[in-house]
């Protein structure tokens, strides 16, 4: 099968969300010397403009200034008048937003149009419009690829029809588990979702205002969105929560000793599971969307019903009661990811499914 040239297109600004960092997990992944057939497009204030240029991979600019529809509809017509888009294969675009862009890009040069969903087609922030349009663009990719056979359930539900393809994202497995705060002191809980109401900050809240007589340190990571504020505002009155904000996963983990992920609605493909499971540190979390197919309930975390969150506080009891069981299922959550999220695996799939398309291109 023939080597296809692929451009990889994100319209996403700024550091982006969970779909850019898998994006980027996906790159660092691909040996160098196949990362010559790789283009990724997207905005010059994206994280992944200076992740491509860091990493070796050739990047064009997607000139648009934020992403709405002037502005991307301007920096289509820019990409093709430019003539970047010579010598590809397939367009393949990384989110529901790029959709419309690659397909409009595909009719024009004769490429293969694919992409990626990460976030349920009906989900509560798109407008009707915005709903119809994903539904449109996706029946008209060649292929669509889902992080996790829930959200392409779900897509099919919607009237997605085309074919589904259920690729799980990379993540890397490190050598070493960084060691366990509790070790010295009180036990240590994550909670990743600060930047979005639906991550479950009014679970976090009242699980903080059950536990405050128990030895539990609650922290805060990432961008807090305006609607989360003032949740976060009341409970960094109580000494036992520290809010941290934006901070790398490199420096997340070392400082809990599991996660709390408390969606409380549909979610995809939290990538805050496996990653925090790769670190050796079990999660409790509300079984939502794709979230049980990002680890194993009972032996690597700990599952709750998300219309019944008060039961999530005796999960927390147990673990808080025997801390031997955090350090044996952050153990088999390291050896789960490795066989589930596997780097190699995953880009032997996209590269699978790219060759597959490109090949159709020429027949």
């Amino acid at each position: 099968m023939a080597r296809s040239e692929v451009i990889i297109l994100s319209v996403s600004q700024g550091r982006g969300h969970g779909a850019e960092q898998a994006l980027a997990a996906l790159l660092a992944s691909v040996p160098e010397a196949d990362r010559g057939r790789i283009s990724i497009c997207s905005p010059l204030d994206s994280a992944l403009h200076g992740f491509a240029m860091d990493a070796g991979y050739r990047w064009i600019e997607w000139l648009a200034s934020r992403d709405c529809f002037r502005e991307n509809a301007r920096a289509c017509r820019h990409l093709h008048r430019a003539d970047n888009l010579a010598g590809y294969d397939v367009i393949f675009a990384w989110s529901t937003r790029a959709f419309e862009w690659a397909l409009r890009l595909s009719r024009r040069t004769g490429t293969r149009c694919m992409g990626r969903m990460s976030d349920h087609p009906r989900l509560h922030l798109h407008s009707a419009a915005r709903r119809m349009v994903i539904r449109w663009t996706a029946n008209r990719l060649s292929v669509c690829v889902f992080p996790s056979a829930a959200l392409a359930d779900a897509a099919r539900e919607c009237g997605i029809t085309t074919h589904r393809e259920v690729i799980y994202n990379a993540v890397q497995v490190p050598e070493d588990v960084p060691s366990y705060p509790m070790d010295h002191g009180p036990l240590n809980v994550g909670f990743l979702g600060c930047y979005a109401h639906w991550k479950g900050i009014q679970v976090l809240r009242r699980m903080i205002e059950a536990t405050r007589d128990l030895p539990i340190q609650w922290h805060l990571f990432g961008d807090v969105a305006t609607d989360v504020a003032p949740d976060v505002d009341a409970i960094r009155r109580h000494d036992s929560v520290h809010v941290h904000g934006h901070c790398e996963a490199g420096s997340v983990y070392p400082s809990v000793d599991i996660t709390f992920h408390p969606s409380v609605a549909f979610d995809p493909s939290p990538n805050v599971v496996p990653e925090s499971l790769a670190m050796g540190r079990p999660v409790i979390a509300s079984d939502v969307g794709g979230t049980a197919e990002m680890l194993e309930p009972n032996v690597n975390a700990l599952l709750f019903d998300a219309q019944a969150p008060d039961s999530a506080r005796e999960h927390l009891n147990s673990l808080l009661e025997n801390r031997d069981t955090i350090r044996e299922m952050g153990a088999r959550g390291r050896e789960f990811v490795r066989e589930r999220f596997s780097p190699s695996e995953a880009v032997r799939r996209y590269t699978q499914a790219w060759d597959e398309a490109g090949g159709q291109r020429h027949t």
